[in-house]
């Protein structure tokens, strides 16, 4: 009687054990799932707060190229205020005592040499460069235009495209010798790629054309103007459809 009491007692002190094992086990189960949850959500915090750092950091660029175009913009009508008030000045000061109407002339003439030359002065500047590696070129340039500026990159064989303008064909970007591809400005600079196999040999060019269109940014535009009526300089075109337009062309061989 006494081995059998003993085992029994050993038994149910196993089973004790056994239930205390369960329940540690289920309650270990429940925080290893809490945990692993904890964890999925601080991955999916950590996935949106680099996402929101990612957008800051876009936010930031384009209000830097804001910020450095309206100081651009703020310097040229200060130097334009500066300029006039001095040149008037002058007029004035010649007219009240009473000096040469030569010299209130002058005065006049100058205002209005400044005012031309103010007028001509690049708002805006493309440089480009072309590099020919066997039946591929790859179009460069570098410009001050805003960040995110769409700049359209053209490629033209001219030798066949001028023979197919005189047969008849239409002079548009449709043209078998042509291609075109708009692409955006980043830290300054922009590329584009062409495959010119079908092409023969002869006198090429590269074309990047700028021009206020629906697609351009909200620093463009404040830039610019809607109707790039903001737009001046040497390499600035008026076209009767599309306004001013910044063109810069650069003239290579393919062989």
């Amino acid at each position: 009687m006494h081995g059998i009491g003993l085992s029994l007692s050993m038994e149910i002190a196993l089973s004790l054990l056994l239930v205390a094992t369960l329940v540690y086990c289920a309650l270990l189960e429940r925080k290893l799932t809490a945990l692993r949850k904890s964890q999925d959500k601080l991955k999916d915090f950590i996935g949106e707060l680099n996402a929101a750092i990612t957008t800051a950091g876009s936010s930031m660029r384009m209000l830097k190229s804001t910020a450095a175009g309206a100081a651009e913009t703020l310097d040229e009508r200060v130097a334009a205020a500066v300029a006039e008030c001095g040149v008037c000045g002058l007029v004035g000061q010649a007219m009240r005592e009473q000096r040469s109407w030569l010299l209130a002339l002058g005065g006049v003439r100058a205002l209005g040499a400044y005012g031309f030359v103010a007028a001509l002065q690049a708002t805006a500047s493309i440089s480009l460069a072309t590099e020919v590696n066997g039946r591929s070129v790859t179009v460069t340039g570098s410009t001050d235009l805003p960040e995110g500026a769409i700049v359209d990159v053209l490629l033209v064989q001219q030798d066949a495209y001028d023979r197919s303008v005189a047969q008849g064909g239409g002079a548009t970007v449709d043209s078998p010798w042509v291609r075109y591809v708009p692409v955006p400005v980043h830290d300054g600079r922009f590329a584009a790629s062409f495959d010119v196999s079908p092409w023969p040999s002869g006198r090429a060019y590269a074309m990047a054309d700028f021009w206020m269109d629906p697609n351009q940014p909200a620093a463009a535009v404040d830039r610019f103007g809607l109707d790039g009526s903001g737009l001046r300089g040497p390499d600035v075109v008026a076209t009767s459809d599309r306004g001013p337009e910044l063109q810069v062309t650069s003239h290579f061989a393919l062989r």
